[in-house]
């Protein structure tokens, strides 16, 4: 009898599958048709966090994000900025106001690199040299980036339509494979179920598809990348400066001698040199650059 029942089981997996993959492929694997078709936008098109508008253009946390959210503490004044000849010196002073991302990226910079709330911009370029440097910083950018995740309301920019379903088959999937195992009844053929499981959750899960909302909302904001670097007159004091690292175009537009671009080089090749070399070294307790 319970043979029986497994292979009935496995018989209807199967046909469930092929509907449910037809489905997939027909209604979630192509994105939406964009109600914004326009090269320029010339306005920021959302109030969205760093996080979000990393999620939506990149479907990741870029070091943009690490950047940009220090110069909005930078633009907020508090963080406070001191110029010394050809350096500069960031002081903090606590402040109730600000997220647990925020906190973490000020324990990270006035911290662990910085001392007492004062770092300067040379340390920060210059931290990740020392390989032990890189494993610490790697780590703690690693809880950074944790942290930004959960600033991302949920699924404001994703769609998740019929995924359900695919959870269902999942569990089934397992459950008639575990029974087979128990059972004895020992048809191998059932087995082969675990590879269209995998391949399922892999690709169909897994797939990225923007609502249709978050889809116009993501040709809006090309749309304003295109505009920034277009722009000729932008200036350290606009308001739009400080999403030039989130949007990747740093090199692109003209802002070289700008706290934004020599913050974001110096916090970049930091972040760059940990990714590179942080997994190689052994993880030791902050040492402090002198």
């Amino acid at each position: 009898m319970a043979e029986v029942i497994i292979y009935i089981l496995a018989i209807v997996w199967i046909l469930l599958y092929i509907i449910q993959i037809i489905h997939l492929y027909k209604n979630h694997s192509k994105p939406y048709i964009s109600d914004f078709l326009e090269s320029s936008y010339d306005k920021v098109p959302s109030n969205l966090n760093p996080s979000e508008i990393s999620m939506l253009l990149y479907k990741n946390i870029t070091p943009g994000v690490f950047t940009m959210i220090f110069m909005i503490l930078i633009k907020k004044n508090i963080v406070k900025t001191i110029k010394e000849d050809n350096d500069y010196t960031f002081i903090y002073e606590e402040n109730n106001s600000i997220n647990p991302t925020q906190k973490h990226l000020i324990y990270l910079l006035f911290e662990c690199i910085g001392e007492n709330g004062i770092v300067k911009l040379s340390q920060i370029s210059s931290f990740c040299n020392v390989q032990s440097n890189c494993s610490n910083f790697l780590s703690e950018y690693k809880i950074f980036k944790r942290l930004s995740f959960k600033d991302i309301k949920h699924n404001f920019y994703e769609e998740k339509k019929g995924y359900l379903n695919l959870k269902v088959l999942t569990v089934i999937s397992i459950i008639i494979m575990i029974s087979n195992f128990i059972f004895k009844v020992n048809f191998y053929p059932i087995y082969l179920i675990f590879l269209p499981t995998i391949f399922m959750y892999y690709y169909f899960y897994k797939i990225f598809k923007r609502t249709k909302e978050a889809n116009t909302e993501y040709f809006k904001w090309l749309g304003y990348k295109n505009y920034l670097i277009n722009k000729k007159d932008l200036k350290e004091d606009d308001r739009e400066i400080v999403f030039i690292p989130v949007l990747g175009i740093e090199r692109l537009v003209i802002i070289q001698n700008t706290l934004t671009h020599k913050v974001h080089r110096a916090l970049n090749k930091c972040i760059l040199k940990a990714i590179l070399n942080g997994d190689r070294s052994i993880h030791f307790k902050w040492k402090k650059l002198k």
